[in-house]
């Protein structure tokens, strides 16, 4: 448990780095691979482009963010009585209908938590695809205020498509935010299971 932890404290410059490190032609995770036999030559992680590449960051914002949506999660499941799963055992309930009428209820509050915090950390996931694939290789809109106000500060248009990015980014995070608190609210997508 304790090891699975690890990933959150780690700050998001030293997941760029360690990742990094990682992908090189050279990298620990080439080294691994083609130490367990699954691999007769490295593979090129840090030619990925577009898909590839978002696919690769993707699964670096995942291993980072696992541990706290798991502690969450967790602390929700906690909360469930054991009274509750024993009354509908004896009701006649499937292990299913236990799942889909008392635990998602109950969980629905970490659920929501764990949900909003991912959409607003998901927006900062840009850095990282910076520092590890560089400008321009992963299609982010974040990656883009970063871009307009780094690499080419000095055309008089960068500074507002940096500020027109950075208002579209808040507002997509906000709507989005927004639309799953409604639905979430309302419980239809409980229903629809």
């Amino acid at each position: 448990m304790f090891i699975s932890m690890i990933p959150m404290a780690i700050t998001p410059t030293a997941v760029a780095i360690l990742w990094k490190i990682g992908l090189f032609k050279d990298g620990w995770i080439n080294s691994i691979l083609m130490g367990l036999g699954l691999m007769k030559t490295p593979f090129l992680f840090m030619n990925a482009e577009d898909f590839s590449a978002l696919i690769t960051i993707i699964l670096i914002d995942t291993w980072t963010v696992t541990p706290s949506v798991m502690i969450i999660l967790s602390a929700g499941l906690q909360g469930i009585q054991k009274e509750l799963r024993e009354a509908a055992y004896t009701f006649g309930a499937d292990k299913w209908r236990i799942f889909k009428d008392i635990t998602l209820p109950i969980l629905r509050p970490s659920i929501m938590t764990s949900v909003i915090l991912r959409l607003i950390g998901a927006v900062q996931v840009w850095a990282i695809a910076v520092m590890v694939f560089g400008h321009g290789k992963v299609p982010f809109l974040v990656e883009r205020i970063a871009f307009y106000e780094d690499v080419i500060p000095g055309v008089p248009t960068s500074s507002k498509l940096a500020f027109t990015y950075s208002f579209t980014t808040t507002i997509i995070v906000f709507l989005v935010t927004m639309v799953y608190y409604r639905i979430s609210k309302r419980g239809s997508w409980l229903e629809a299971a």
